[in-house]
C-alpha cells in the first residue's frame, strides 16, 4: 500500500515538473511608454489539474520587462494584466515546454468598465454628465427631430492628442456621433396644431433646409484613426480626437433620451 502511494506521487510530480518561462516587455500601446510595477500573470488554459501549475506571476522592473519563471511542460498558458483595466494586445497561448529565447514586446490597452471616457496621454476621465433630450414630431410628418432639452449645451471638449473611449459592447453597438447642427424659426406640429420655435436651436443629427426639407445626419469616424482593442466579452473602441471633423457632435444612441455632448 504505502508503495503504491509512493509511485503515484511520483508520477504526479514528474508529470508537472517546471520547465518553461517566457520573457517580455510591457509597452503603454497608446505613448509607447514602458511600464514598471505591472502585475502579470500566466493562467492555465484550461485549468491545470495540478493547483502548482495553475498560475505563475512576475512584476515589471524600471524598464517593462518581465520573465515568468517555473511554467509547467504538461500546460499551456494565457498571459493576463494584474490589474482589471487592462488590456494585453497580440499576445497567444504560451508554450509551458518551452524556454524563452528573447524577449516579446507586449502592448497595453486601457480597458475601464462600460461608459464613456476622455484619454488624454496616461490621464482617463469618465464623462459622468449627459445632455437631457427631447423630441417633437416634424411638421406635417409622423419623423421626430431629436434636440437637447435646454440651451446653451456645455460641451466637452476633446483636444487635439486625446482619445474619446467607448467602452463595453452595447455602448459601441449603439453609440454613434451625430452633428448637433443649429437652426432657428423652425415650425413643427401640423398645419392645425403648429409648434413654432422662433429662437435658435441645436438639433441631434438633422439638417434644416425649411420646415419640410430636412436630411438626417450621422457621421462615421475615420476608420484608420479608430482603434478597437478586446478580450472575452470586455472591447473598447479608441477614436482619436481628428479622427472627425471639427465641430459640435452628440455621441448618442438614436432615439435615446440623453446624449453626451462632445466638441471636437
Amino acid at each position: 500500500m504505502f508503495r503504491s502511494h509512493l509511485f503515484l506521487f511520483a508520477a504526479v510530480g514528474v508529470g508537472c515538473m517546471p520547465t518553461g518561462s517566457y520573457q517580455g516587455k510591457l509597452v503603454d500601446a497608446m505613448t509607447g511608454d514602458v511600464l514598471p510595477d505591472v502585475r502579470l500573470l500566466a493562467k492555465s488554459m484550461p485549468v491545470s489539474r495540478d493547483m502548482t501549475c495553475q498560475t505563475f506571476d512576475a512584476l515589471t522592473s524600471a524598464d517593462g520587462s518581465f520573465t515568468v519563471q517555473g511554467l509547467c511542460g504538461s500546460d499551456t498558458y494565457l498571459l493576463e494584466p494584474g490589474l482589471q483595466f487592462m488590456l494585453l494586445e497580440g499576445v497567444g497561448i504560451i508554450d509551458g515546454s518551452v524556454q524563452a529565447t528573447e524577449v516579446v514586446e507586449t502592448k497595453v490597452w486601457r480597458a475601464p468598465g462600460a461608459g464613456v471616457y476622455i484619454l488624454d496621454g496616461t490621464k482617463m476621465e469618465k464623462l459622468s454628465t449627459a445632455v437631457d433630450v427631447e423630441s417633437k414630431a416634424l411638421f406635417e410628418s409622423e419623423e421626430k427631430v431629436y434636440y437637447p432639452s435646454k440651451m446653451p449645451v456645455s460641451y466637452t471638449s476633446v483636444e487635439a492628442g486625446q482619445y474619446v473611449m467607448i467602452s463595453g459592447e452595447r455602448n459601441i453597438e449603439k453609440l454613434g456621433f451625430y452633428p448637433m447642427i443649429e437652426s432657428q424659426d423652425r415650425t413643427f406640429g401640423t398645419k392645425a396644431e403648429p409648434d413654432k420655435d422662433e429662437e435658435p436651436w441645436a438639433y441631434l443629427g438633422i439638417r434644416f433646409e425649411s420646415d419640410t426639407e430636412w436630411e438626417r445626419v450621422k457621421v462615421d469616424p475615420d476608420q484608420a484613426k479608430v482603434k478597437e482593442i478586446g478580450q472575452d466579452e470586455r472591447h473598447v473602441v479608441y477614436i482619436a480626437a481628428d479622427a472627425v471633423a471639427a465641430g459640435q457632435y452628440a455621441l448618442w444612441e438614436a432615439g435615446g433620451r440623453r446624449t453626451y455632448a462632445l466638441e471636437f
